[in-house]
């Protein structure tokens, strides 16, 4: 892929992410600000629109890792091998 298209990629996991939350609050009659967290949309057992709550944000934090990475391997390769190691270490 181009750098562009990298690029493109990173600048879309925020919008993702808001819009899924924002469509997820609109189609939960249940949430109020006052009394749920937004965690509470994620929930699989007690909310309705978990599925586009998690979905989104899903996709929007592989989007931005892709993106975190080809940054890191293209600017900085040590410290891209260096970041990938301690997060495969860190989940052990």
């Amino acid at each position: 892929m181009h750098e562009k298209t990298y690029s493109l990629v990173g600048f879309l996991g925020p919008p993702i992410a808001y819009i899924s939350v924002a469509i997820s609050i609109a189609f939960s009659p249940d949430f109020s600000w006052r009394t749920s967290a937004l965690s509470d949309l994620g929930h699989a057992a007690k909310s309705q629109v978990a599925s586009v709550f998690n979905l989104g944000l899903i996709i929007a934090g592989f989007l931005m890792v892709v993106y975190g990475v080809t940054v890191f391997k293209m600017y900085a390769k040590y410290t891209s091998i260096v970041l990938a190691m301690s997060a495969c270490l860190s989940n052990l």
